[in-house]
């Protein structure tokens, strides 16, 4: 993460796939802009709810997501790797 106030909380396997969950949150109340960068190749990431379920399709650029975050906002992401 590229933001200081965005914190990486779980990394875990999937539930149902093989994909890779990557759970952050926002951490002093206010609002940031934060860049994800993978290390393996990244196929596809998505905006998945706590249950890691209503997907949303998120752009990946360069092997990153970037998100935005509300005060103490949880987001989950899914992430697919190549």
């Amino acid at each position: 993460m590229d933001h200081p106030c965005v914190v990486v909380e779980t990394v875990k396997k999937a539930q149902d796939d093989d994909g890779m969950i990557v759970r952050l949150y926002e951490t002093t109340g206010g609002s940031a802009k934060a860049q994800m960068t993978f290390g393996p190749a990244v196929k596809s990431a998505q905006l998945v709810d706590l249950m890691e379920e209503h997907p949303s399709a998120l752009k990946v650029k360069d092997n990153a997501v970037e998100l935005a975050f509300g005060p103490f906002e949880i987001q989950t992401v899914k992430v697919m790797l190549e």
